[in-house]
C-alpha cells in the first residue's frame, strides 16, 4: 500500500524555503501569460543542458557533497543542492505551461549527460568550491540574459526569484573558499 502522502510538492515547498541557503523571499506563483513555443525551448537550457542548468548544479553539489572532507562545505553544498531542485520543478513547470515538454534534454536535441558535470578533484576544498562559484556565475549570467529575451512577466518573475537564491549561493560559495581556502591553509 502506497503511504498517504497529502499535498507533498507544499511540504518540499515549505521545506526548502526553511533552508538558509537561499534568499529569504517566497517563490512567486508559476503562471505565464500565455503558451509559447519559442520561450519554452529557450527554458530547456536552463533546465537541463551543460553547466548552466539546474539538473547539472544538482548532480555536480551533490556530488561535491559525497567526496567533500569538509562537513560544513559538504552541508552547505547539500543545501543548496536542495534548492536547486526547487529551481528545476519551477522551470520545469514553466517549460509545461508554455506548452512545451520538460525533458532532461537541451532544446529537444541532445539528452542530458552526467558528463555535464564538473567534478574536480575529489576532496580538494578550492577545486570543488571555483568549480562551483563558476557554476554559479554561469546560471547567473544565464538567467539574466532570458530575463532580456522572453517577455512575459510571469516567466519573468520566476526568473528574477532564482537569480536571487543563485546570488546567495555565489556568495556563501565565496565565503567558503575565503574562509577554507586561504594562502595559509590552501588544500
Amino acid at each position: 500500500m502506497l503511504p498517504d502522502l497529502g499535498d507533498i510538492e507544499e511540504k518540499v515547498h515549505q521545506f526548502v524555503e526553511s533552508l538558509p541557503c537561499r534568499f529569504p523571499e517566497p517563490y512567486p506563483e508559476v503562471m505565464v501569460a500565455e503558451p509559447n513555443a519559442v520561450y519554452a525551448q529557450m527554458l530547456l537550457d536552463a533546465f537541463a543542458n551543460g553547466g548552466a542548468a539546474e539538473l547539472t548544479a544538482i548532480t555536480q553539489y551533490f556530488h561535491h557533497s559525497l567526496v567533500m572532507e569538509n562537513q560544513e562545505v559538504a552541508n552547505l553544498l547539500l543545501c543548496i543542492a536542495l534548492v536547486e531542485m526547487l529551481h528545476l520543478d519551477l522551470i520545469g513547470e514553466l517549460i509545461e505551461q508554455l506548452g512545451g515538454d520538460p525533458r532532461f534534454w537541451r532544446a529537444n536535441t541532445a539528452y542530458w549527460s552526467g558528463g555535464n558535470v564538473a567534478y574536480g578533484i575529489e576532496q580538494n576544498v578550492g577545486e570543488l568550491l571555483r568549480l562551483d562559484i563558476e557554476s554559479e556565475e554561469t546560471a547567473i549570467d544565464a538567467y539574466e540574459r532570458l530575463l532580456h529575451e522572453i517577455d512575459d512577466p510571469g516567466v519573468q518573475r520566476v526568473l528574477m526569484r532564482i537569480i536571487r537564491d543563485e546570488q546567495v549561493h555565489l556568495h556563501l560559495f565565496q565565503q567558503a573558499l575565503q574562509k577554507y581556502c586561504t594562502l595559509s591553509n590552501l588544500e
